[in-house]
């Protein structure tokens, strides 16, 4: 295996593996998160507690395990709550299962399109192709 080879591998591992690397999701979010937006990403406490909450609770669904409970997000506007549970989850989820649906709903369809169109642009940039090239997407909206 090639240097560029291994250093893909362990990138993959690190992102992905949840049950060995309770960060997983939050690093797969500040890798991407150029591939979307153009600003600089500003961290702070609740990005990083947010991305936890949502990887435990996927790992409950993609263990198939009983729910016990609902979850509902409640944040003010500008927090990154969009970009992290509709743009960065399901790329991230896909990364670790390409077989789970999700379903993206919005107050207003234009905003919905929008937020899918920035996940399929996580999706078809070329960092997510080589390190997750398992997933694939179809070329409409």
């Amino acid at each position: 295996m090639k240097d560029s080879e291994l250093i893909i591998a362990a990138n993959r591992k690190r992102l992905t593996d949840y049950k060995r690397f309770p960060d997983a999701f939050f690093q797969f979010f500040c890798y991407f998160w150029k591939e979307f937006s153009t600003e600089d990403l500003t961290l702070n406490w609740h990005i990083e507690y947010l991305c936890g909450e949502l990887q435990e609770w996927c790992l409950s669904v993609l263990e198939n395990r009983e729910k016990d409970h609902d979850m509902v997000i409640n944040m003010p506007p500008g927090e990154t709550k969009s970009a992290i549970c509709s743009v960065m989850l399901p790329a991230w989820v896909w990364a670790v299962n390409p077989k789970i649906i999700f379903i993206t709903a919005s107050c207003n369809s234009d905003l919905a399109l929008a937020l899918t169109a920035k996940s399929k642009d996580v999706i078809s940039s070329g960092n997510y192709k080589k390190l997750f090239p398992h997933v694939q997407i179809r070329s409409d909206a």
